[in-house]
């Protein structure tokens, strides 16, 4: 078998359409993990925990409707639980200021 410099050209293009179509599969099957990670952690409620793999995944899934709908209620309800906490640990705070200033006033007084 005789190799022509066609070949050899060809058997090289070939070589490197394999190597970046291997690349390109692996991208995106470790970005549909990281999905579907992200996703398994939603549902369980730890909202903290799933931000990280969506956006993990963000790069290679940023143009699929589905993964921004799931990303986007993640993002909107941590912001949401994050509101209602800084709300909840102000009120504390502010009870716990009025009982040191009874304190304080008996001690005064």
């Amino acid at each position: 078998m005789k190799y022509t410099p066609v070949k050899f050209v060809l058997a090289v293009c070939m070589a490197f359409g394999l190597i970046a179509g291997v690349k390109y599969l692996n991208t995106n099957r470790t970005a549909w993990k990281n999905w579907n990670s992200a996703y398994r952690l939603y549902t369980m409620s730890n909202y903290a925990a799933c931000l990280p793999q969506y956006e993990k995944a963000w790069p290679v899934l940023k143009t699929d409707g589905d993964y921004l709908t799931n990303y986007g209620k993640a993002v909107a309800t941590a912001q949401e639980l994050i509101h209602k906490e800084v709300k909840i640990k102000s009120t504390a705070i502010d009870e716990i200021r009025k009982e040191m200033e009874k304190i304080l006033k008996k001690y005064q007084d």
